[in-house]
């Protein structure tokens, strides 16, 4: 009786033997025209990721999607890679999206100074969906709790200054003025 081991058996592959299995396949060398193809591949995506940086929110949306379906189909690329290309671009997109929040919030805050409410209002409106895509993204909690703070504040500003005269502030009447002053 002899080991399973030494035994062979009809359509036994002979990888098993050299350790392959489960193991990760071994990669072929490239080609030099796989690996300028490779190189194009990863500047092109490279380039992408530094316009993402100061972008609007629409193109780093754009951007993300073009990156992945780059990335997608390649297999010369490293899944390292493709790892990092995928997580910059999310954080990246992220950022434009909180920035878009920020700039939507000053400007409602401006509106509300202004005593414009439905403008003001229809700004948080944008500024809430803009936030609900940045926490879609990773956004952090202390960007979530300073979003919070700043609708709050936005929305108990403005609107409450009364016109004319109140109980409080009564109409001033001139003929009351004294016209004698301190020093004289």
């Amino acid at each position: 009786f002899g080991s399973p081991s030494k035994t062979k058996k009809p359509g036994h592959n002979k990888s098993d033997d050299e350790g392959g299995g489960f193991a990760a396949p071994v990669r072929k060398k490239l080609t030099a025209a796989e690996e300028a193809a490779r190189d194009r591949i990863m500047e092109r995506c490279n380039k992408l990721l530094n316009n993402m940086v100061d972008c609007k929110p629409a193109d780093a949306e754009r951007y993300r999607s073009m990156i992945r379906d780059i990335l997608k189909s390649d297999k010369t690329v490293s899944m390292d890679f493709k790892t990092m290309c995928y997580d910059t671009s999310r954080e990246r997109e992220c950022n434009a999206h909180m920035r878009e929040v920020d700039r939507l919030l000053h400007r409602a805050m401006e509106l509300s100074a202004l005593e414009r409410l439905k403008e003001r209002n229809q700004k948080v409106g944008e500024a809430r969906k803009a936030f609900g895509k940045a926490c879609g993204l990773g956004a952090d909690d202390d960007f979530r709790q300073a979003f919070q703070h700043a609708v709050d504040n936005i929305m108990l500003s403005g609107g409450v200054q009364a016109q004319g005269p109140t109980r409080a502030k009564p109409k001033y009447d001139e003929s009351l003025r004294t016209t004698k002053k301190a020093k004289e």
